[in-house]
Formats: C-alpha cells, structure tokens, sequence
C-alpha cells in the first residue's frame, strides 16, 4: 500500500505545471491580482481579424475563465497552468502537447515577445526556480495572455505588469497549428465544359437539312450588296 501511494504521489508531481511543487506556491502564481481574475470583454480589437483555427482556441481557452487552480489537475473542474493549456488546444486544435512547462517549452519554436501572436505560448520563470521554465500562459492578443492563477483560478493578465515583465523567460510558437491556421482557402479553378461556354450571339445552330438554304441566303445577301 504505502509503495501503491508514493508511485501516486510521484505521478502528481511529474504531471504539474512544474517540476516541483513548491513552485506553486511562487508569487507568479499569484500575480496579476490586480485584474482580479475577472473575464474580459467580449471580444478583443484583433478578434475581427482571426483565421477560424485562432478564434477556435481563443474561444475555447475564454471557455476556461473562473476555473479554479488545483495543482496537477487539467479539466474545467481545476487545473494548473501547463493543464489548462494541454487542454485548451487538445479540444480546440486537435493538437497534443506535453504535459509539463518544460516539455512545452521544448515543444515550441522560439519566438521573439514583440513577434507574439494569439494561440503562442508565454513561458516564465520563478525566484526559486533557478531560470527554469515554471509556469506557461497562452498569448491571446493585445498585449494579454490567459493562464491559471493559484490565487484566482483562470484569469487573464497583461504581459506588461511589472511580475511578468521581471520573470519573463521566453515565448514560443506552435508551429503545427499556426501552419494549419495561416493555410489559405483558395477557390478551386473551375473546369469549362464545352456546354458551359457561351455561344456568341452573331453564331446560331442550324440543323443539317436547313445548310443548303441558309448558305443560299448569305450568298444572296452577299450579291445584293454588291450591286447596290
């Protein structure tokens, strides 16, 4: 029993949003109080402008808003940072990413901050940490990025606060679903059939039995106006 209850244990601490649990209980978990955690507007300015894949993930990630912080936890009933995201784009995008911050940050290509754009991931670092990856939050466009809070649950907080500018680590870009989201549609070429093209005004059909007195006419024609 007790060998049963320490494998447990040590399946928690791989699968959270660190890799160990004391960073839960850094301040960076806790920034960001001064938004309170509270769901933000509708719709942001660059909504309008999104590709349908990128809408998806930002409408599902606002999905998770007020979920509560339960450390190792990855559904709508508690999550931790690293859990929330894994899901987010496992239900948005059909997209697995690892479990931990550190795999995501190894998952990702590495982007410059001023380059962000929504769906990339923002990765942080803690005081105890060491410069080590331990929390992850999903960019979501104006300067902001959605995570989980231990304090607040899932909430949205500006990159610029002074916390996160401080321990900021490094962004980083999944590569599969920003190719599949920047795919364009292009109208399919569509194939002319020989019934589909116009037939000029100037060109009539006639059947085989009417030729002869057709071509009579026109040459009559032909004369006629030759001897006017």
């Amino acid at each position: 029993m007790n060998i049963a209850v320490a494998l447990l244990f040590s399946a928690a601490m791989l699968s959270s949003c660190s890799s160990s649990k004391k960073f839960a209980r850094d301040p960076i978990y806790d920034a960001g109080k001064s938004h309170g955690g509270h769901r933000p507007e509708p719709s942001y300015k660059n909504d309008r402008n999104l590709d349908p894949k990128s809408r998806k993930l930002l409408d599902e990630a606002r999905k998770w808003l007020g979920t509560r912080y339960v450390y190792g936890g990855h559904s709508r009933s508690g999550t931790d940072c690293s859990g929330f995201v894994m899901e987010v784009y496992d239900r948005a995008a059909s997209i697995k990413l690892p479990r931990s911050t550190t795999k995501q940050r190894d998952f990702c290509k590495s982007i410059k901050r001023s380059d962000l754009d929504v769906g990339d991931l923002v990765f942080f670092t803690s005081r105890k940490g060491r410069g080590k990856v331990s929390h992850v939050g999903m960019y979501i466009g104006d300067g902001k990025m959605i995570h989980a809070s231990s304090s607040k649950g899932v909430i949205v907080s500006d990159l610029d606060e002074k916390y996160y500018v401080t321990n900021y680590h490094s962004s980083g870009r999944v590569t599969k679903f920003r190719k599949e989201s920047s795919k364009k549609m292009t109208p399919e070429k569509k194939q002319t059939t020989p019934t589909d093209r116009k037939t000029p005004d100037r060109i009539k059909e006639v059947k085989l039995e009417d030729l002869d007195d057709v071509l009579n006419q026109k040459i009559d024609s032909i004369y006629s106006n030759m001897l006017d």
